[in-house]
Parts: structure tokens; C-alpha cells; sequence
């Protein structure tokens, strides 16, 4: 096993990162909320057809409680919008911490997006509930229930909430790009982040976090398989996304585990099970010239000894590039696509653009990332959703409303 670090961990005290550095990994906490609700799950304490109105009493909106259940917030597809972008800007304006009331507040008179079970949507909101769940079964707080319960039981020592971790020393600063230099970011750290965010970690843990769980450390093989497994949704649909886990396809090589981001923390846990093979990548900074999947995706390359597929270049006709152009959105972003001169380009940051080949099937890939693959979801002669496997990751948007 091979765990290093790379740069600085903080530039103003001149500490370098380290194996051992510490670093907020953002999103990838929803595999551990999810690996702590599998383990309520598998002792009879909750059911993945539990109900959030019996689960949350206090839940404001009682119609849609009796609706969703534990296993449409594993597998984002509640329907529930997602309170993130509101709370990242309470928290840059005035520093305030993130409260139950808050996020209570944000759904109060909130329509869902969709019907529970009959589409996908990533949502933050969703494992925020799943902390409170977790927290009202157990008698316990969320991070004692991580810390005790999952990550010592895994052996992962340097796994807790960051309000905790920070007391370790080890923890590295986050830091965006400013002009041409990199200046401490002002997403340092959201407070109070519970279920969907706001655990800490270290590549030396994260990387046997997926052996340790197909040995049966913690949770059974089966219920394994069964986080592993594609989330079905009406009408016989299949997206790649688990119970708490994001899935994938890199090259003809699967791949499961999670991705994070949140300012300027970056982080991508990716296990190959047919290659017995783990890569874990931690980032800290914002407006680099790679991001962590981006760099797992390149080790992926080299460990795989993977070449470059040769993309296809079809035709499309104009009617195709009208039907496949549009906005796309997630509760974490937004994807633009623009016809030009009879082909799709994807818009980037500041303008930019890169040229979309088409490979047949609704299915288009770029020469910037020709492992990538971008794949249209049409229903009645219409698109309603995209799924991009960026370096084989799935993430689904649904269209947009309004361009982004």
C-alpha cells in the first residue's frame, strides 16, 4: 500500500501534507452515515421501509413524512430539495452554524421535486435526516455514533467529526485560487454539518475502508452487496448509486465508493472489486489544475494500464442536438450543454466550452476526458435527466427549469 502526501497542509505555518494530514472529505461522510444506518438496520433497530413520519415526529411537513422512507434517503431519491446552497451562503455571510430549525425551516413549505421513489436527485437535505434518525435511535450524538460505532470498530483511529479532529494538530487548511495565488479559503469548515457532511479523515483510513467492509467488519457481505447495488426506481429504471454509494464503470473496469467537495476541500474514495484495487485522493485546494477525481482517475489509468478508447465521432442530426441541449441540475450543480454548428458542446467556468463527440445511444464522450461518458435519459421522445460517469464516478442530473 502506498499512502503520501504532496504540498502544503498549511502554507502559513509551513507544515507539509503528510499520509497522516488530516482532511474534511465533505460528502464521502454519507458512506459512513449510510454504513451506521445498514448496522441500525441489520440489529432490528430501523427498517429501510421505515417511515420518516414515525422515524421524525418532529418533521414539519407530515404529508410528505408519511411518504418517504429510510431507503429513498439512502439512495437520494426522496424527492426531498436540497438545503445546501442556502446554508453555504448563511454561513459566508455570518458564520452561523447549521441547525435542525434551519433545515426544518428550509422544507417546511417546500414541494418535493419528485414523487418518492420515482426519480433521482442527490440531496444533502436527505442524510442531514438520516444524522437526526441516526441520532434518535441511538441515544446518542451523530459523532459518537461514527466515531465509536463505524470507524473504531473498522480500526479507522483518525476517522471523526472536523470539530473533533481539529483538536489533533493534523488537520491541513483549505485554500483557493486568488489571481495567480492561493489564499486561505473562506469555506473553511460549515459547523454542526451532521449525516451529509462534516467528517474528517485521513488517506491512511480511507483506503481500507472498502476491504474492511467485504470482510465483514461491521456489516454482513450481504448487506454489502446491497449497499453496491444499482437504486431501482418506477417504471424499472436503474441509476447507479447505492445505499450511501456511488457507482461506476471506468474503461470496462467497475468501481464503487463516494466523491466529495465542499470549497476547497476535494475528496474521491474509489474501490475496483474485480481488481482488488483501492484509490484514495484528498485535495485542499479550490481552483487547482486537477481536482481528486480528476487525479484518481489519471492513477486509475496508470494502475489499470488503461490506453485511451478511440471515441466515435457520428453525425447528429439537428434535431438531436436540439433534443439533447439544455440545463441539467443536482442538489450539488449544474451541467449546461449547447448546440453549435450541428454538434453539443459543454459549457465550463468563465465561457468556456469543450466539443462533445457523439458514440450512438444517446451516449456522447470528450477528447479532454475520453474515458468519460455522458449519457442522455429520454422518456416520451424527450430528455428529462443526464448521467455523467466522470473518470467512471456516476453522478445523474434531472433537467433544469432555468439555464444555469
Amino acid at each position: 500500500m502506498l499512502s503520501a502526501g504532496y504540498g502544503a497542509a498549511d502554507v502559513e505555518r509551513g507544515v507539509a501534507a503528510t499520509a497522516r494530514s488530516v482532511y474534511d472529505v465533505a460528502s464521502v461522510t454519507k458512506m459512513f452515515t449510510a454504513v451506521a444506518v445498514m448496522k441500525l438496520i441489520e440489529s432490528g433497530q430501523l427498517r429501510l421501509a421505515g417511515e420518516l413520519a414515525t422515524l421524525l415526529p418532529a418533521f414539519p411537513n407530515r404529508q410528505q413524512a408519511g411518504q418517504i422512507t429510510v431507503q429513498h434517503l439512502l439512495s437520494h431519491t426522496s424527492g426531498l430539495p436540497d438545503y445546501e446552497e442556502e446554508d453555504t451562503e448563511r454561513w459566508l455571510a455570518h458564520h452561523t452554524p447549521l441547525t435542525t430549525e434551519f433545515v426544518f425551516d428550509f422544507v417546511r413549505d417546500r414541494r418535493l421535486d419528485f414523487a418518492p421513489g420515482s426519480a433521482f436527485s442527490y440531496s444533502n437535505t436527505g442524510y442531514f435526516l438520516l444524522g437526526l434518525i441516526i441520532e434518535r435511535v441511538t441515544g446518542m450524538s451523530f459523532g459518537a455514533v461514527l466515531k465509536e460505532e463505524v470507524a473504531a470498530s473498522l480500526g479507522l483511529l483518525d476517522t471523526q467529526l472536523c470539530e473533533l479532529a481539529q483538536r489533533t494538530g493534523r488537520t491541513v487548511r483549505g485554500y483557493e485560487l486568488d489571481g495567480a495565488a492561493f489564499v486561505p479559503g473562506r469555506l473553511y469548515a460549515l459547523g454542526n454539518l451532521i449525516g451529509d457532511g462534516g467528517l474528517c479523515s485521513t488517506v491512511t483510513d480511507l483506503v481500507q475502508l472498502p476491504a474492511k467492509l467485504l470482510h465483514g467488519e461491521v456489516l454482513s457481505p450481504a448487506v454489502v452487496a446491497q449497499m453496491t447495488t444499482p437504486t431501482e426506481i418506477a417504471g424499472g429504471a436503474r441509476v447507479d448509486y447505492g445505499l450511501g454509494v456511488r457507482l461506476g464503470v471506468l474503461a470496462g473496469h467497475r468501481l464503487w465508493g463516494h466523491t466529495g467537495g465542499m470549497g476547497t476541500y476535494w475528496s474521491t474514495l474509489a474501490h475496483y472489486p474485480d481488481d482488488d484495487v483501492t484509490l484514495v485522493v484528498l485535495v485542499n485546494t479550490d481552483g487547482a489544475a486537477d481536482d481528486a477525481l480528476t487525479i484518481e482517475g489519471e492513477l486509475a489509468r496508470v494502475v489499470l494500464d488503461l490506453a485511451d478508447p478511440a471515441l466515435q465521432d457520428l453525425p447528429l442530426s439537428p434535431q438531436e442536438a436540439v433534443l439533447f441541449s439544455g440545463s441539467f441540475e443536482d442538489g450539488s450543480g449544474c451541467v449546461r450543454i449547447l448546440e453549435k454548428d450541428g454538434h453539443l458542446e459543454r459549457m465550463l467556468e468563465g465561457g468556456a466550452s469543450r466539443r462533445l463527440k457523439y458514440q450512438g445511444g444517446a451516449t456522447f464522450g470528450w477528447r479532454a476526458y475520453p474515458m468519460d461518458r455522458f449519457v442522455f435519459h429520454l422518456r416520451n421522445g424527450r430528455v428529462v435527466g443526464l448521467s455523467d460517469y466522470f473518470n467512471g464516478v456516476f453522478a445523474a442530473y434531472r433537467r433544469a427549469v432555468d439555464p444555469c
